[in-house]
Order: C-alpha cells, then structure tokens, then sequence
C-alpha cells in the first residue's frame, strides 16, 4: 500500500501556509469573500491559479506573473 503523505496547514520545512479558504462559485462575489478574509495579512507577492475574479482584487504590484507577463503563476 502506498503512502500517502499528510496535508499540513502550516509547513515549518518550507515556511508556506494556508491563509483561509471560501467555498463557493467561481464569481466576483465569492473572490471578494476571499479576498476580504485574508488582505490584513502582511503578503508581501501573491500567486495564485488564473482566475478572472482575482484580477479585480489582487494589486498588479503583489501579482506574480509568468514570462509572458500574464498572471497565470499567481497563487494566493
């Protein structure tokens, strides 16, 4: 039986963790829920997967973006 490794909220190892989550659609609506919940956290770059809501929300100057300059790399 192969392992499966654990989920950790908060990886010590690599210094990443999970902010908060929404559950909901894929609108402007439940982006800005989101949004609402984490943006007093002090985030310094912000990626996240390529989302069209996200643009509205998350500032240019915090965005990762790929080659290409699109914000594809973004991971929030």
């Amino acid at each position: 039986m192969e392992k499966v490794p654990k989920f950790n909220l908060e990886s010590k190892e690599t210094e990443q963790r999970f902010l908060d989550f929404v559950v909901g659609d894929r609108s402007n609506q439940t982006a800005e829920k989101f949004w609402n919940k984490i943006k007093h956290h002090n985030m310094n770059r912000i990626a996240s997967n390529y989302w069209k809501p996200y643009e509205s929300i998350i500032s240019k100057e915090k965005a990762s973006s790929n080659q290409s300059g699109n914000l594809y790399g973004r991971r929030i």
